[in-house]
This record gives structure tokens, sequence and C-alpha cells, in this order.
């Protein structure tokens, strides 16, 4: 709550909206015994964090669409080209390209959010268990549905302005060519990862994928070095979170401790991620992690041992270490654009010197 007079401020009702969407999304997803319950909450914390505005019906109804367009063309290509490895490698290489073009450029809004999950989730699940992919479509509108459902009913019941509080696109948006140079840098990040766990599929993966897809798209907006260690961290915190509330849980079965576990997590992570701060995308995906870690553990294909619950763990640290380094040797990671100003003008400064005489176009006036 606000310190003036009690009242909740814009950020403080956003902080809530956030928590009480996410947590309740997630709710409803391991109540229902939904294949992947956090496919919801994630979508809901996007949807939240990502948008000036709850969707209005024409909106969400768009939403619903692109989340079967994109899905289900995933899933065709997925299904298609499961026996010839390097055609899926192109066409899954030529998705996330276009997923991260669209995001850096900031001209893709929802449509590079949904098509980067997709392809993150859906060819490592088909790989996992090839029965699921007749009935993952479902699962994806149903949990598109159920974001949009959340996202509604926390805004009637804490109207408002929504602040912006996603990562949304850089300040400065990059050009073309600086935005394809960008997004295919981040694929060559991201498609051995994915390629390596379609070949080998293991329970562990999507947490795997989702955090290199995640970090990527924070990085891509040159984040500097400071940020780049708070992405790792934050990482690090959404996995303990989700550890403590998967221990609770296996203590305590009951629903209503699930809900409240989670709701405390998210308010904490709100919290910072409507702070205002530089480091907001690294709490977003701090919160998407305890989600993606905690969901996966209570799914009924892929949740279970404790053994596996730790591995997952270890897969937070390792893969947001992966993505900030090979970021930072592969991109432009966290260099100031005054940079190459400065060193064109050290450059001139020593030809002056050298050849006594001025030096043109060199030095910038």
């Amino acid at each position: 709550m606000s310190a003036r007079g009690g009242a909740a401020g814009p950020q403080d009702r956003q902080t809530l909206r956030i928590a009480l969407a996410a947590a309740g999304a997630l709710t409803a997803g391991v109540t229902f015994g939904w294949t992947l319950p956090f496919l919801a909450p994630v979508l809901a914390v996007n949807l939240l964090t990502a948008l000036p505005r709850v969707p209005r019906p024409a909106q969400a109804l768009g939403f619903v669409l692109l989340i079967v367009v994109t899905g289900g063309a995933v899933l065709a290509a997925t299904s298609a080209f499961a026996s010839q490895p390097t055609i899926l490698a192109i066409v899954l290489g030529a998705l996330l390209f276009v997923g991260f073009y669209l995001d850096i450029s900031g001209a893709g809004g929802l449509v590079a959010m949904l098509l980067l999950i997709m392809t993150a989730v859906l060819p490592v699940l088909v790989a996992l268990s090839p029965g699921l992919a007749t009935g993952l479509l479902g699962v994806l509108v149903g949990a598109g549905i159920t974001a949009v459902f959340f996202a509604w009913l926390v805004d009637t019941l804490l109207p408002g302005e929504m602040p912006s509080t996603g990562p949304g696109a850089p300040a400065a948006r990059p050009a073309a060519g600086a935005a394809a140079h960008l997004a295919f840098m981040s694929t060559l990040i991201a498609l051995p990862v994915e390629m390596k766990l379609v070949a080998a599929p293991e329970q562990v993966s999507i947490v795997t994928v989702m955090i290199v897809i995640n970090v990527l798209r924070a990085c891509m907006r040159g984040t500097g070095n400071i940020a780049a260690l708070a992405l790792i961290f934050g990482n690090l915190v959404g996995g303990l979170a989700a550890a403590l509330v998967y221990q609770l849980i296996a203590m305590c079965s009951s629903i209503v401790i699930l809900l409240l576990a989670a709701l405390l997590v998210a308010l904490w992570f709100g919290a910072r991620i409507t702070g205002g701060t530089a480091a907001a995308p690294a709490y977003i995906v701090g919160l998407v992690t305890f989600f993606v870690v905690l969901g996966l553990s209570l799914s009924p294909i892929t949740g279970g041992a404790e053994e596996i619950f730790l591995q997952r763990l270890l897969d937070v640290v390792v893969a947001a270490a992966y993505a900030v380094g090979a970021a930072a040797v592969l991109m432009p990671f966290g260099r100031p654009p005054r940079g190459r100003g400065r060193a064109r003008r050290w450059l001139g400064k020593a030809l002056r010197r050298i050849t006594g005489r001025p030096t043109g176009g060199i030095e910038p006036a």
C-alpha cells in the first residue's frame, strides 16, 4: 500500500494484479491436472507486464487465435521434420530468429512473445512424449483463456491505470540491421540448446530452454554487466523459491497452501518488477522461472521425484550463466552507445599528433 493516506497507488495495484493473476492461474492449472500448469501463469505475467492495458474482448480473441496460429505452426514443423534434424534445425532457427527480431524491434508485441515461448516448449515436449502432440494445441488454448480470464478478473477487482512494467522494446529501437544482428546472435545461442534437448529430451529440458530464451530477451536490450549478473541472481532466486514452495506442498498437500505460497512469492517479485528500477527485467525473468520450475514439478507428466527437482535448480543456474556468458561474447553486451564516439575521438587526436594536420571526418564535431 502507498504510504499516502493508505490508498493503493498504481504500482501497488499492478503488483497485486501480477501476483493474484499468476498465482490464481497456477492454482487453477494444478487443480484441474493440466499437462502444463506453468503456461497460464507465464502468459498472465507477460500480459500484465508487456501491455499498457488489459486486453479487451476483441484483443483477447486475437490473443487466443495467435496461440493457435503460433502453436500450430511450431507443432506442424516439429511433427513434419521430426525425423530430419537438419531441416528441423533450420525451421526452428528461422522461427527463433523471427521471434527475436520482432521482440527487439518492438514490432511484434505478443506475437514475438508467443512465438518464442511456443518454439521453446513445444518441440522439446513432443520429443519427450510424442503422444502429447495431438492434445497440446488444446492445452495451449486453455492456458491462454485462463491467463486472459485472470487478467480480466484482477483488473475488475483492482481497477485503475496499469503502469508499464515489462522490458518492452529498448528506449531507442535499433535499426533494422542492428536488430537483425542481435536476433541472429540470439538464435545462434539458443538453437544449439534447443536441438540438443530435442535430440535427447529429458524432464528438465523445458526449464533450460525457457530460461535461455528469457535471459536472451533481456540481454538484447543492452543490459549492463550489473544487470547481467542480476539476471543470473533473479533466476537463482526464482528457482530457490520454487524449491521452498515445492517442499511445503510436499509436506502439506493443500491447494490453499499452494495458492497462498505462490501469491506470497509473486508479491515479492511483483513489488520489484513494478519498482521502476533497471533490474525489473531480471525480476520478471525470476518470476517466470519460479512458475516454470514449480509448475513442471507439479505437472502430471514431468513432476515428482526430488532428485529431478534438484537437477532443475542446477539447470536454472547453468542455463542463465550460459545465456549471459554467450551474449557477452557475441553481442555488444553492456557497451554504452557513446563508446564508439570516444574511440573515434581518440583515433582522431592520435592521427593529428602523428601527421600534424586535421583529420577531416574522423573526429566528429
